[in-house]
Formats: structure tokens, C-alpha cells, sequence
């Protein structure tokens, strides 16, 4: 098949997680994508730090991290600190897939992408993420959000295609909640939330059908949030029932998360169908969502911390000409999925680009070529000037939808205040994206600045101090954390009505400070759970000081088996790990791998203990393992690569180092060791030059 001629269609499902799907295949009820499995290839796909959808969805659509794409979080400072503004496809600083397809006359349709408001003029037709949002009741005019579709001359066409939620009926209604008709609809407002979202969800879906149907297309990406929705509001009556979630609560809407996905099912069957069987079809998730014992009804208190119920792994299924069929891919990010489109085109993809086609999932390996940046290449390409119009009705009903979620506070009535607040969740969000990506000295910039202005932040202090010890600078990172086990330690006695971990949430409270605890439960769980993971660090940093045996009989008078949580569990691990407690360590680690098999911590783990113990074959095993639940892990990688450097397989040995360079080029001790192999080993000196 000519590569030019190719047509991709692009799905994304924010949240869909395989530990859902996989025994809804099993059971014959998601037949769509069991025949995308059954014809393509499969795999998880690791998601970025931190989970926030607008910021994983760009890096999709971009190939790049955060820093590089500029989509930061939910929310932005508006012009001159007039509050907030959720973000938007103006703030993005780097071409999207679609616009490099656009350029390169694709023609390209974009619909529902997070975020994508205002509609880009791309060469096709782009539908915001405003489009399908009811703002009035249905007796009242609908207008259609200013610039949320291009070309403007099918504003009013696409206008008619929406479905407004009170148009539903309950035929529409019965399959994810059987009992509809004994809910009280005055006092329980969840059958509304059902209903919008599926309107969401089948204006999206209507638009998207009508395109594939009648017009010329090359590219098609859509994208439904109807998953990740429904699953912050109804994942925890999901069976098997929680013991904190009442009988007739867990009767009446256990069949929602099922119902959604069986929903989803059903729109795959028909935009495949549509699409032809010359399509090459990828389906994404940004992330995974707990749906096992991993779920938990509580949060911490701050912002974007429904995020903690995000799982580390999304799907990914791709069928097409010229992909394997009824396959396993390992290794998969969000990272990879821009430079593969680009790869099926037959486009090269951008150096800046931090991700790789994902060539595993090719029967022959296309051929890959690279360019400086896309960004520097000239054309049509429909992205937002500097300066675009932007509609102050959908931003404030995009903003309510967030605060609904509980992805940002209510902002209130102060501007000022907001826009602050807005900008430092910005900033720290950046911190985690240079943290995870191993810049930590841009890390420590920013969160000093953070930490200075508050030290009872048990989030901000944490990261700071870990930042600090990954630079090998553990006397501030001690002094960080004594400094907030210290304030956070009073605030907490000072605050009056402390309410202990198993109560509920309360009404408001004050403390002796006289400031207001919205929501005092949380906070003070919060704020306790942060004293003890700082109190662990900090013992782990003292190790190498201090008497290790005391350490020991520390842990286990302070912190005893039936009250640790899993993070103090796998902080443990490593405690014990440094103190050469091999046993201890290796319990820990274990308990971990059972209460998450998914999570490569454990893997990670068992191998240093394997490589400390001079058993390279198992640390080798283990490495693999951790690489195959998320490759992007240069440490690991380094790992493997010292693992069979000792087995003395050193063509293999030099893959690892290799793979581990090539994300992470400052790693010193990986380009020392493939000198050294090509050296000594290989008798290969021209490369040992390279």
C-alpha cells in the first residue's frame, strides 16, 4: 500500500484501563475491541508525571514533555492576573500532529481533542472541546460556542447534530442504571451527570461519523472523556462493593462503568466500520483508573488530587496494513504515538521530539528519518497566532465542569488570588516534569521559590527534599524535612476538633489561627499522611549517619505492620534495602508487587537486591520485567545493561546502555561502561570514540 495514501484513525478514551476491559473481552461483551485485539497488536501504555489529562493528551498529540508543549495543567492566569482561564489550544507552543499533517496537505480532522479550544484552522475541520458542553436547559436557546468549530461555515450544520442531555429518554438511561426510575431526581443528581456525559459523548460521535461518511479525510483524531468522567464519579460503586459505600447506593448504579465501556464498544464498532478496512486504527488512553482493591473513596486535599486515582498504565490497540496481528507490544508511552503517525505517513520525525515510532508493533520495520524540529519548518499549518479570541461563557462553564471534578478549587471572588494561585500550580506542576525527566536541579529552582512561600506544603517539602537527595545534597534535604515535620507538626496541634483518620468529613472548622479548614477531614489526613512520609525519608537519609540497628527497632515500635499503607510500605523497602536488610527489603517489595502486580517499583527493587547479591541472571529477569510494565526507565535500563555486563553478554549488554542513553543522554556511567565493552570487549575503538 503507497505509505502517502495511508489513512489513520486516532481514539482516544481518557481512562480506559485494561483491568476493565480485558474480562469484559473475556465475558463477549466488548466484541469491537476484542476484534481490534484479535487483528492488531495491544499493550500498556505508560503515562507521564504528573497524570493531568490536558498535559498527557498534548503530549500525545505532540510527542513531548510538557515543558516543551507548554500545556501545564488545568487552569492558566488570565491577561494581567484577571483570574483564571482553563487552558486552551492557544497555550500550546508546539505543533500538534495535526498541523504537521496539515502542512503536508493531509487533510485532517481533529474532534474533542483536551484542549483544542478555540478550534484550530488546520486543513480540514477541527471541533473544540467545547462543542458538545449544554449550557442552557432545552427550553432555551442552545447557541453554539464562539470559534469552537472550523471552518465556520459548518457551525450551524454541526450545531444541529448535538444531543442535548434532556433529550434523552429512559431507554437511554436503563442500561447504566437499571433502576433509574426509583431514583428521587430532586435530591440525587447522578442520573444528570449519566446524562450529560452520554450526550457529550454522542455529539462527539455524531460529528465524527458524519465526517468519516462524506468528506475527504487522511487523519481523524477523537477524542471522549466520557470514561475518565464517569469513572471519578462511579468507579466506587464498581464490584465488587466497598465496605464505605451504602447497599442501595452500590445496587442502584454498579452497572455504570460497564454500561460506559459497553457504550464505547459500540462507537468503536461503527467508526471502524466507517473507516474501512484500509484504516490503520489507533485506540489511547492518557492513563488507567483503580477499579480493584487499589480504589479508595478519599483524596489528598489539594489540587488536581482526584489525579490519585489515575493508574499508571493506559491501553493501546493498533490494527492496520502492515501491523502485526494478535500481538503483546511492550515498552509503549504516550511519547511514541505522534512519531508512529508520522512514521505510517512516511514523515520524519522532529529531534526535539522526546518520543520514538513505536517500530515494534510494525511487521517490517518502516524506514525512520529525523529533522531538527517541526517547528522550524515553514507552511500552513493552522496553528493560533500569539494573540486569539476566546469565549468568557465556555470558559466558565469549562471552569465549573474542573471545579465539579475536583480538579481545581473555586477560584471565589478574588482575581488576584486565583490568577496567584493558578500561576504556582503551573510552576510546580513544571517542577514535577523536570523531577521525573531527571532535570532535578531545574526541579529544586522552582520548588525552592514554592517552599519558601509555605512549609507546611507536605507535597511541595517532600518533592523538594527528594530532589535534594537525588543531587547527593542530603543536609538540606534533612533540613527541609525537619523544617515541615516541625510547622506541619504544630499547625496540627494548634488546629482545634481534630478529627481522627476514620470519621467523616465535617463542616467547616477553625483552627487557633483562626483560618479556615474547608474541608478539615481531608486536610488533616492529608497533612498527616505527609508528617509520616517525611519522617520515613527522613530516616532513610540518616541511615548512612546513624545506628542502623536503632533505625530498626525504630520502624518497628513507630510504624508496625497493620498500619502501614502501601507508600510507607515501598519507602520501607528502600530503608531496608540500605540497610543491607536484603530480607526485610525483599518483604516489602513482594507485598507491593501484590497489591499492585502493575506498578515496576517492585521490579525495580528486587533487581538492585539481585545485583547487590551477585545474582545477575534473577536481576536481569527482574529488569525486564520492570522495562516491560514502562520503558521509560534509563535507570533500568542501566540496570540490565550492568546485569549482563556481568554474564559477560556484551552485544546485549550494549543494547541496554544504548536504550538507556538515548532517554537520558547525561548518564554518565552507561557511556563509560560502552567505551569500556567497545574497548576491551569488542575490540570495536571507532565506536568507543563515537
Amino acid at each position: 500500500m503507497n505509505m502517502l495514501k495511508r489513512k489513520v484513525l486516532l481514539i482516544g478514551w481518557d481512562a480506559a484501563d485494561w483491568k476493565i476491559i480485558n474480562p469484559m473481552i473475556d465475558a463477549g461483551i466488548m466484541p469491537s475491541l476484542s476484534k481490534l485485539v484479535s487483528e492488531g497488536v495491544m499493550g500498556n501504555l505508560s503515562t507521564l508525571d504528573p497524570p493531568y489529562s490536558p498535559m498527557l493528551w498534548t503530549s500525545i498529540a505532540t510527542g513531548k514533555y510538557a515543558d516543551k508543549h507548554g500545556i501545564l495543567g488545568f487552569t492558566e492566569p488570565g491577561p494581567q492576573g484577571a483570574g483564571i482561564l482553563p487552558v486552551s489550544s492557544a497555550s500550546r507552543k508546539t505543533k500538534a500532529v495535526w498541523n504537521i499533517l496539515s502542512q503536508n496537505n493531509f487533510r485532517t480532522h481533529v474532534l474533542g481533542w483536551w484542549p483544542s479550544y478555540p478550534a484550530e484552522p488546520i486543513n480540514g475541520i477541527m471541533i473544540s472541546n467545547h462543542f458538545p458542553k449544554a449550557i442552557t436547559s432545552l427550553e432555551q436557546p442552545w447557541p453554539l460556542t464562539r470559534d469552537s468549530v472550523h471552518p465556520k461555515i459548518l457551525e450551524e450544520f454541526f450545531a444541529e447534530l448535538r444531543v442535548h442531555p434532556e433529550e434523552l429518554t429512559e431507554q437511554h438511561i436503563l442500561p447504566f442504571v437499571p433502576d433509574a426510575a426509583s431514583v428521587d431526581q430532586k435530591e440525587d443528581k447522578r442520573l444528570g451527570i449519566i446524562a450529560k456525559n452520554l450526550a457529550e459523548a454522542a455529539t462527539l460521535h455524531n460529528a465524527a461519523t458524519w465526517i468519516l461518511e462524506t468528506q475527504p479525510w487522511d487523519f481523524l483524531a477523537l477524542y471522549l472523556d466520557m470514561i475518565d468522567h464517569l469513572s471519578h464519579g462511579f468507579m466506587k460503586y464498581h464490584p465488587p462493593r466497598l465496605k464505605a459505600i451504602p447497599e442501595t447506593d452500590f445496587e442502584l448504579y454498579r452497572n455504570v462503568i460497564t454500561a460506559t465501556y459497553r457504550f464505547h464498544d459500540m462507537m468503536l464498532e461503527t467508526l471502524i466500520r466507517i473507516a474501512g478496512p484500509d484504516a490503520t486504527v489507533i485506540l489511547v488512553s492518557d492513563h488507567g483508573f483503580h477499579s480493584d482493591h487499589l480504589r479508595t473513596s478519599w483524596f489528598p486535599d489539594e489540587p488536581a488530587g482526584p489525579a490519585e486515582h489515575h493508574r499508571d498504565h493506559g491501553i493501546i490497540c493498533m490494527k492496520g496494513p502492515g501491523i502485526k496481528r494478535d500481538e503483546l507490544i511492550h515498552g509503549c508511552s504516550l511519547l511514541n504515538i505522534t512519531p508512529t503517525i508520522l512514521s505510517l505517513y512516511g514523515l520524519p520525525c522532529g529531534r526535539d521530539m522526546d518520543g520514538i515510532p513505536l517500530v515494534q508493533a510494525f511487521q517490517d520495520q518502516p524506514k525512520i528519518s529525523i529533522i531538527p524540529s517541526w517547528d522550524q519548518v515553514p507552511g500552513m499549518d493552522g496553528m493560533h497566532p500569539a494573540s486569539v479570541r476566546r469565549s468568557p461563557i465556555a470558559e466558565k462553564q469549562a471552569l465549573r465542569q474542573l471545579i465539579d471534578l475536583g480538579y481545581i478549587e473555586d477560584p471565589g471572588s478574588s482575581d488576584m488570588l486565583a490568577s496567584k494561585k493558578a500561576e504556582q500550580e503551573l510552576q510546580y506542576n513544571l517542577a514535577r516534569v523536570y523531577s521525573s525527566t531527571f532535570r532535578h536541579k531545574e526541579a529544586i529552582e522552582i520548588l525552592e521559590k514554592l517552599y519558601a512561600n509555605d512549609h507546611c506544603q507536605g507535597r511541595i517539602a517532600i518533592r523538594l527534599a527528594k530532589n535534594y537527595s537525588e543531587t547527593g545534597d542530603t543536609k538540606k534535604a534533612l533540613k527541609v524535612l525537619q523544617e515541615f515535620i516541625t510547622d506541619a507538626s504544630e499547625f496540627l496541634r494548634k488546629t482545634e476538633n481534630v478529627i481522627p483518620q476514620d470519621k467523616p468529613e465535617s463542616n467547616k472548622i477553625r483552627n487557633t489561627n483562626n483560618k479556615v479548614l474547608k474541608n478539615p477531614s481531608n486536610q488533616i489526613i492529608t497533612l498527616r499522611n505527609s508528617i509520616a512520609h517525611a519522617r520515613l525519608m527522613l530516616l532513610d537519609l540518616r541511615i548512612i549517619e546513624e545506628n542502623p540497628k536503632e533505625i530498626i527497632r525504630m520502624i518497628d515500635r513507630e510504624i508496625p505492620l497493620k498500619k502501614r499503607t502501601p507508600s510507607m510500605e515501598a519507602r520501607l523497602a528502600v530503608i531496608f534495602y540500605r540497610l543491607k536488610e536484603y530480607e526485610n527489603s525483599i518483604a516489602c517489595f513482594r507485598k507491593l508487587a501484590e497489591y499492585d502486580p502493575e506498578n515496576p517499583f517492585s521490579c525495580n527493587g528486587l533487581t538492585l537486591i539481585h545485583m547487590a547479591r551477585g545474582r545477575y541472571m534473577e536481576a536481569a529477569g527482574t529488569a525486564l520485567d520492570s522495562l516491560g510494565l514502562n520503558y521509560y526507565q534509563p535507570f533500568v535500563h542501566y540496570q540490565l545493561g550492568e546485569s549482563l555486563y556481568r554474564l559477560k553478554d556484551y552485544v546485549n549488554a550494549v543494547n541496554a546502555y544504548e536504550v538507556c542513553l538515548k532517554i537520558l543522554p547525561s548518564f554518565g556511567k552507561a557511556r563509560n561502561r560502552l567505551i569500556t565493552i567497545y574497548c576491551d570487549k569488542l575490540d570495536e575503538p571507532e565506536k568507543a570514540r563515537e
